[in-house]
């Protein structure tokens, strides 16, 4: 026992000593404490430890370690903050006398409770020549950063974040290499210089969860007169979105459009069935998509040109689309009934009809994925051998048949019908009235679940958001804008304002989708513009074909174009005005 005491005694002696030294050393370096402040403390007399039998598993208490007030920390930071070449860089870089500049130390509690430190590199305007303040030298910003091993370091944070809204996670995730491409990218799409933007990390509980997004805000005053005209289109937006990680930790990462339409609780589709595995086309489908429309991949004359077996390579390829890269899809299938094979029509009206019915039973079973199909469209536009066969409302029975088919398999709760059209999305579009007829006439049959609103529309003209959302109610379904995209042909490439134009329709559409409750997909009808149907000749109209439609979200690199952005602000409106 007097072993133990003696060494334990040691050991405070020891400590005493060192607690003393840095105590005295904080109070030399630290101006702002008074030397008398610093308590003298009479080390406790000691036996030569050389002379004590050491038993070190007899020690159980601890050893402590010096302690340091928080304004001593604070002083050691930032001594050793001005001997950073950092603190002389600011000052060379900008051409400034050392006591024009001023460096300060700052903690922040985090929004999420979670405290950080910053410490502030500016210039005292009021001590700056007439000439260097029309400069206007930005201040700097470091994160102070504990590494494993105990030392401090600071690293630069990007202008511009109001930080006392800020996590410590969102912070950390500013510096990042995903930080600074998605705030490149929407500058430089966008036609805007960073230190124009500001970001500041906004909380909208919705659902009885707390979403954590970080919001760009840019300066109007450094916005040309052409952008001026869409100014709504630089209103503040979200760029990035955290979500909770396995550890409970929130974890932030590129907003994609599927992240704000869950949160309206809208479907946000493309189109599309092939594409390589891990291909850059894929990575833009899962980071903004959660429901695929199979373009035109199911039509009855491709997937089934002879009276045989359905085509393996498209069975495998779409039944392939419900689960991506671990995130799970919904699939709307397009179409059941349409562009039909001579083989299917016989000289006896039943057969062919048979034939019909058999077609629905298949594709039901080969793709047990699709609970959504778009049994017919575009009915009654060009040559319908049917009609001559069947008469001019044949529409009712294949739907009847689709009907019936679903019962027969005991799927007749989970397989909705819809029927869709082009130019059917404002009450005065050439389609609307045929729509509308067909639609009523299956709603009094009840054998309609959706309408489908292809929506391609032409960016030379402005659209009527007001009768686009008459439409849309008129139905009294459920709708789907299943192929949004905008020609930009009748538009010159010279024009500035070209891509700004196209967003600003982009964004009454998406606002229209947004605020409708009927409204429950929200769909774009392809990804880059190079892999347009309207950039690929022949696969198009040749009135709509171009090389310079650009009618898509995404540049033909696949990166956003500002109708992409034009969809985010017209979501993030939608879901502000929610909550």
């Amino acid at each position: 026992m007097h072993a133990k005491k003696l060494l334990y005694v040691s050991f405070i002696s020891v400590i005493g000593l060192i607690s003393l030294a840095a105590c005295q050393a904080a109070a030399k370096t630290n101006p702002s404490i008074p030397q008398e402040t610093v308590p003298v403390v009479s080390p406790t007399p000691t036996l030569p430890i050389t002379a004590v039998p050491v038993v070190v598993e007899s020690v159980s208490m601890p050893t402590p370690e010096p302690t340091l007030s928080s304004e001593q920390q604070t002083q050691l930071i930032m001594d050793q903050f001005v001997n950073e070449p950092l603190y002389n860089q600011f000052i060379q870089e900008n051409h400034i006398p050392e006591q024009d500049a001023t460096a300060f130390y700052k903690e922040y509690p985090g929004v999420d409770g979670e405290s950080f430190a910053v410490v502030t590199m500016k210039v005292d305007p009021n001590s700056l020549s007439e000439e260097k303040k029309t400069l206007n030298i930005p201040k700097r910003e470091y994160l102070v950063v504990k590494t494993e091993d105990g030392r401090i370091e600071f690293v630069l944070l990007p202008a511009n974040l109001q930080l006392e809204a800020f996590s410590k996670s969102a912070v950390e995730f500013t510096l990042s290499r995903e930080y600074r491409k998605g705030i490149e990218k929407y500058c430089l799409e966008m036609g805007i210089v960073a230190e124009a933007v500001s970001v500041v990390e906004v909380v909208l509980n919705t659902y009885g969860q707390a979403n954590h997004f970080l919001v760009a805000s840019v300066d109007r005053s450094t916005l040309t007169d052409e952008q001026i005209m869409y100014s709504h289109l630089y209103q503040p937006k979200p760029l990035f979105w955290a979500i909770e990680n396995a550890e409970a930790q929130q974890e932030f990462k590129l907003l994609g459009l599927d992240n704000l339409g869950c949160l309206l609780n809208k479907r946000i589709a493309t189109t599309g069935t092939y594409w390589d595995s891990g291909s850059p086309y894929e990575k833009v489908v899962v980071d903004n998509f959660n429901t695929i429309v199979t373009e035109n991949d199911l039509n009855w004359e491709k997937i089934q040109q002879s009276n045989g077996p359905l085509k393996a390579s498209r069975i495998s390829h779409t039944n392939r689309l419900a689960e991506i890269d671990n995130k799970s899809f919904s699939v709307v299938g397009n179409s059941l009934v349409d562009s039909i094979p001579e083989w299917v029509l016989s000289n006896n009206p039943e057969i062919t009809k048979q034939n019909i019915r058999n077609h629905i039973k298949e594709m039901f079973e080969k793709f047990p994925i699709i609970n959504e199909w778009v049994v017919m469209k575009e009915f009654g536009w060009g040559p319908d051998p049917l009609i001559a066969q069947l008469g001019s409302n044949y529409y009712l029975e294949v739907y009847q048949m689709a009907r019936d088919v679903a019962k027969e398999l005991g799927r007749e709760s989970e397989i909705r019908l819809l029927y869709g059209d082009n130019n059917n999305h404002t009450v005065d579009s050439p389609a609307y009235s045929n729509t509308i007829k067909i639609v009523n006439a299956l709603k009094d049959k009840n054998l309609i679940d959706g309408v489908s609103l292809h929506l391609h529309v032409w960016g030379d003209k402005n659209l009527d958001s007001a009768n686009l959302e008459e439409a849309v109610d008129s139905y009294g379904l459920p709708v789907y804008f299943q192929e949004i995209d905008i020609n930009m042909k009748r538009v010159p490439v010279s024009r500035a304002d070209r891509l700004l134009q196209q967003a600003d329709i982009e964004f009454e559409i998406i606002t229209a989708g947004a605020n409708s409750e009927s409204v429950v997909l929200i769909g774009h009808w392809l990804i880059g513009d190079n892999k347009s149907w309207y950039e690929i000749e022949g696969h198009s109209p040749s009135d709509r074909f171009s090389k310079n439609a650009d009618p898509t979200l995404f540049n033909d690199d696949l990166s956003p174009k500002p109708a992409y952005y034009a969809a985010i602000q017209a979501l993030w409106n939608a879901l502000n005005a929610q909550y």
